[in-house]
């Protein structure tokens, strides 16, 4: 019962550390990022649609000068502001998701 215990003190433990370091992590300043690439809000949409993980693959994790019409701005309870912009598609759109400041 004791080693049962400890291992779940060292477990929790762990679990701490890694929270601690994942919440000091260094964090990019989206003010001051050159982006990596730039294309229309449609060129990302049929990227998308024609194959997801390959789309994944190249544009996830990645600083990306989206241009294209706004088609509607929606702001959350947190006052975090999201667009959706044109597609090509009647149905969808891209958001484009950005934390309050």
């Amino acid at each position: 019962m004791k080693k049962l215990i400890g291992i779940g003190l060292l477990l929790a433990l762990l679990g701490v550390g890694v929270g601690y370091f994942m919440y000091n992590k260094p964090h990019q300043n989206m003010e001051k990022a050159e982006a990596d690439m730039t294309l229309e809000s449609t060129a990302l949409f049929s990227a998308f649609e024609a194959n997801e993980a390959e789309a994944n693959e190249k544009y996830l994790d990645k600083v990306i000068k989206i241009s294209g019409t706004v088609k509607e701005v929606n702001t959350d309870e947190e006052g975090n502001i999201s667009l959706t912009l044109e597609s090509g598609n009647e149905l969808f759109g891209v958001i484009c998701q950005m934390d309050n400041l």
